[in-house]
């Protein structure tokens, strides 16, 4: 007498994450819904021993015996992965929506952070190797620090985001190359305040020069102080050493095209950060430097910038301040020549790359 097998259906887990998948499992008719099988998978296999037999259902459920008695494979079959059935030993399975950059991965495994895979939407990164250094993958699958994430890191001169190298910025023109390093040279006003006595014009570039040191900048020897003597002025006495390349601040925002832009039309709206990129605005700056860029006065310079008596005065310019306080055409003149300021006062200085 012949005996019926009973089919055994193993119902689908949930034990995959609820996030959308990539795609559906199976394919839906009119008629119901069909599972996908890879071309690969195995339907039906038989062996005989002492008459015997045994039918595979395809569903991970074997008959091991003539009196119609079965038990669920746990093995996890490999070659079942792929067949829109949670088979034992696998994770998930979306058939052939299975996907490496997905969270059902090829082998039936679940994405996570740490694999060495990236999951597309859901991880920025995922390297298992990165110790999240700048450049790198953080533990928890996000960009550590990076040129282009609109940050200025210590190891950059500038960062525009995604628009560097283009020129452009939210905030205007901008001088920041595609590697975070500016095309222009630098202008800040001194973060440190000194009197009258500053040791001199070649004393002033020093101060000038040991405070982009300290701030990391590595060719602060090139670094000179927008100040003049009775004799001689920023245009008389800078020979430049890159004269096609912009000034900008040091976020790397475009304030002239040149030395001489500088001097005709002014910093646009002004000096106003510091080497570290802190705002000061609306601070006096020793100059004697007039509009023209020339001496504004042959005998207040604070004795040739060695005396800080409250007896003798000089030239002061003005950071910048809004056009609201300001108009543009008085920020073009004022930066480098507003008010005289004894000089016994603590004033800042403007020092830039030539």
């Amino acid at each position: 007498m012949r005996t019926q097998l009973l089919p055994i259906v193993l119902l689908m887990s949930t034990a995959c994450p609820a996030v959308d998948p990539p795609g559906d499992a199976a394919d839906t008719g009119a008629t119901g819904s069909t599972t996908m099988t890879p071309p690969d998978a195995p339907t039906t296999s038989s062996s005989s021993s002492s008459g015997s037999s045994a039918e595979s259902t395809g569903t991970g459920a074997v008959n091991t015996s003539e009196t119609g008695s079965t038990e669920e494979s746990s093995t996890g079959d490999p070659s079942l992965c792929g067949n829109a059935i949670l088979d034992p030993g696998e994770a998930c399975d979306l058939g052939l929506d299975n996907s490496d950059v997905g969270y059902c991965k090829r082998d039936c495994t679940l994405a996570t952070c740490g694999d060495g895979q990236l999951w597309i939407g859901v991880e920025e990164c995922d390297d298992p190797g990165s110790d999240g250094s700048y450049g790198g993958c953080k533990k928890d699958c996000t960009f550590a620090a990076y040129c282009g994430d609109g940050e200025l890191h210590p190891s950059e001169s500038c960062d525009a985001g995604p628009l560097n190298g283009t020129g452009e910025h939210e905030d205007g023109y901008v001088a920041c190359g595609t590697t975070c390093g500016l095309e222009a040279r630098r202008i800040f006003v001194s973060s440190q305040v000194f009197s009258g006595n500053l040791g001199g014009l070649g004393g002033a570039d020093l101060l000038c020069q040991n405070l982009a040191k300290a701030a990391g900048w590595s060719d602060f020897a090139r670094v000179r102080a927008w100040l003049s003597d009775g004799t001689a002025s920023p245009p008389s006495r800078f020979t430049e050493t890159a004269p096609s390349l912009p000034f900008s601040l040091v976020n790397g925002r475009r304030i002239a095209d040149g030395l001489g832009d500088l001097v005709a039309g002014g910093p646009e709206d002004g000096i106003k950060l510091d080497e570290h990129g802190v705002s000061w605005s609306g601070e006096l700056v020793w100059t004697n430097t007039a509009v023209a860029g020339g001496v504004f006065s042959e005998v207040d310079h604070c004795a040739g910038w060695l005396a800080a008596g409250a007896s003798l005065s000089a030239r002061t310019g003005l950071s910048a301040v809004s056009e609201v306080e300001m108009p543009q055409w008085a920020q073009n003149r004022w930066w480098t020549s507003m008010i005289t300021r004894t000089c016994d006062k603590a004033l800042r200085l403007y020092c830039l790359e030539i």
